[in-house]
């Protein structure tokens, strides 16, 4: 009984190990203060998984429209660069979506004026 017990303990602490890594895994490289531009550079993103790299306008701590979308693979992303039309006219999110669409990963990016 008691082996069973350390058994069930240890294989419960690797699952949630698991659901750390994971979740610590999906991330923005950390960005400065960049120029406005109609192409948001996002930098170095990791992904767990195969997903999206969306941004939208960002004011005042509320996520505004989409402004564009860029597709990420699983592992390291260097150098991404999301093309959002017009000059943004606010900061923008960068949010990085998994293929089932789940947010697993955000980056409030500063645009100078």
């Amino acid at each position: 009984m008691k082996r069973t017990s350390i058994a069930l303990a240890l294989i419960a602490s690797l699952g949630v190990a698991t659901v750390a890594s994971a979740a610590d895994y999906n991330y923005f490289a950390q960005q400065g203060i960049q120029d406005t531009s109609s192409n948001i550079e996002v930098g170095l993103v990791r992904a767990a998984n195969d997903g999206t790299v969306q941004i939208f306008s960002y004011n005042g701590g509320e996520t505004g429209a989409l402004l564009g979308e860029t597709a990420v693979h699983a592992g390291a992303n260097a150098n991404v660069s999301v093309n959002v039309g017009a000059h943004p006219v606010t900061n923008v999110i960068a949010v990085l979506y998994d293929a089932n669409g789940n947010a697993v990963a955000d980056q409030v990016i500063t645009l100078a004026r």
